[in-house]
Order: structure tokens, then C-alpha cells, then sequence
């Protein structure tokens, strides 16, 4: 499978990291905090 399929994964930690991910429902990036 490809990159793009992958749901988007949140931490457990104090980090607070913006990144992107492709919503394959939406048709495109969306952004989320990784931490």
C-alpha cells in the first residue's frame, strides 16, 4: 500500500509537531499535530 493510504497517527508525548497527511477521502493534505 502507499504512503498516502496510511491514516494519520497522533503520539502520547509533550511534543507538539505540525504535519501533513493525504485524506484520500477529502483529495487532499490536511494538516494534524503529531506529539
Amino acid at each position: 500500500n502507499s504512503f498516502c493510504n496510511l491514516p494519520a497517527v497522533v503520539g502520547r508525548c509533550k511534543g507538539y509537531f505540525p504535519r501533513y497527511f493525504y485524506n484520500t477521502e477529502a483529495g487532499k493534505c490536511q494538516r494534524f499535530i503529531y506529539g
